[in-house]
């Protein structure tokens, strides 16, 4: 029985919105921990967090992600970075957040210009947002077994 490996790349996108879990500002919603921001976010003008926003940014481009193969088992990068009224990320404000893999973050700032999210709103008008992205790259080994032909069809093999 002959065996072929391949290695399969399985990625999940996750998306994380910042520090606050409601989606929503409402009558109920808890109010923002003080953080200090980035220079590199405040200086394209009024920066919110999600907590701070009625309705956060929100990725409409899941489908594109990097084109790169991991060199270990898991690999991770979390990002933190701007996302502009237009709905696109503002590439000078990105921010490794956390990971184990440098490469991977570099693979996905690279594709960031590609991305595009829903802006966040506040009083019903688009605002800038900090958000937070990543991926987990995982790899997988794949055995797939390949059929023996059967007696009559190999070769070599005689029918008397």
């Amino acid at each position: 029985m002959t065996c072929s490996m391949r290695f399969v790349v399985a990625a999940a996108a996750v998306l994380s919105t910042g520090a606050c879990a409601a989606a929503t500002r409402g009558p109920g919603a808890r109010e923002c921990p003080p953080e200090t921001l980035d220079p590199a976010w405040t200086a394209g003008g009024q920066v919110y967090r999600s907590c701070e926003v009625d309705r956060v940014a929100r990725w409409d481009t899941p489908d594109v992600r990097p084109d790169y193969v991991p060199s270990q088992a898991c690999e991770t990068a979390v990002l933190r970075f701007v996302v502009d009224t237009g709905g696109s990320p503002e590439p000078g404000t990105v921010r490794l957040v956390r990971g184990n893999s440098p490469q991977l973050a570099q693979a996905l700032v690279a594709t960031m210009a590609r991305w595009r999210y829903r802006p966040a709103l506040r009083g019903g008008v688009p605002v800038r947002q900090v958000v937070e992205q990543g991926m987990a790259v995982t790899m997988t080994r794949q055995t797939t077994t390949i059929p023996r032909p059967p007696r009559e069809n190999r070769p070599g093999f005689c029918i008397p």
